[in-house]
């Protein structure tokens, strides 16, 4: 079966086939087969890639060679940061020095609905991403409201 997929090399998308070399994906992301590139793995260890090994591409998979600029420039709350490639959503907060148990993190959407970043799961963030700080809770008067 010679399915199509979807993946990231340093950001950048590919359509790819569903086995290939380790050297064809280094050479279609035009890096040197002396870099090292490995598969992002969420929650464990990542996978380095060899060269004359063949992989078999999962839709949506993330590959990072070790010399690509792992920041990115994003704003938070109107303001310009530098922040990881990959964070979580407590990570985020804490650039901004706000509290998790008070603040949520969201980000704004191209789409319908923003989406709020959860504090231990980690995201992939690209350049010029916005996002905003939003109350957990408000206290009015001594009663304390839940925020959606």
């Amino acid at each position: 079966m010679n399915e199509k997929m979807n993946i990231k090399i340093n950001g950048q998308k590919y359509h790819v086939a569903e086995k290939m070399l380790g050297s064809e994906l280094k050479s279609l992301a035009g890096l040197s087969l002396d870099v090292t590139l490995v598969i992002k793995v969420d929650n464990a260890a990542d996978i380095d890639i060899e060269n004359s090994q063949d992989y078999f591409l999962e839709d949506g998979m993330k590959l990072v060679s070790d010399d690509f600029d792992n920041t990115v420039e994003v704003m938070i709350d109107n303001k310009p940061y530098t922040v990881n490639r990959f964070m979580t959503g407590a990570e985020l907060l804490s650039k901004v020095d706000a509290s998790p148990d008070e603040y949520k993190m969201v980000k704004e959407a191209k789409g319908p609905a923003d989406e709020e970043y959860l504090l231990d799961v980690k995201y992939e963030i690209c350049k010029n991403d916005v996002f905003f700080t939003v109350l957990r809770k408000l206290v009015n008067g001594g009663t304390t409201y839940d925020i959606a």
